[in-house]
């Protein structure tokens, strides 16, 4: 099953979030066998102001549990966070690029 995580940082975090990166990378790059594909949304300016995460996990509870072990997560980056399950309908993907080569 597919699992879409939604996140929105708190207000003026992105210095928290550029301190957090490093780590978290690290750790999506741990659990790449469930990540489909993830990135941050963007301001205007190009400003990262959340992250979108898609997890392909046995059940909510794994992919919540693969969320709240993100140093994002543990860091209290974010302000606002949905969990939804989510149907892949249209374009499904035909392989997973490894995290370190993803833009």
């Amino acid at each position: 099953m597919y699992f879409i995580a939604h996140c929105l940082d708190r207000p003026d975090a992105l210095e928290l979030r550029a301190s957090l990166r490093p780590e978290h990378l690290r750790y999506l790059d741990s659990i790449s066998r469930v990540i489909v594909l993830a990135g941050p949304y963007l301001d205007g300016s190009g400003n990262s102001i959340g992250s979108m995460l898609i997890f392909e996990t046995d059940s909510k509870s794994e992919a919540e549990q693969c969320l709240h072990n993100d140093p994002y997560f543990k860091g209290s980056l974010f302000g606002q966070v949905t969990v939804l399950e989510w149907h892949w309908g249209i374009n499904p993907p035909k392989q997973k690029m490894p995290i370190g080569e993803q833009v």
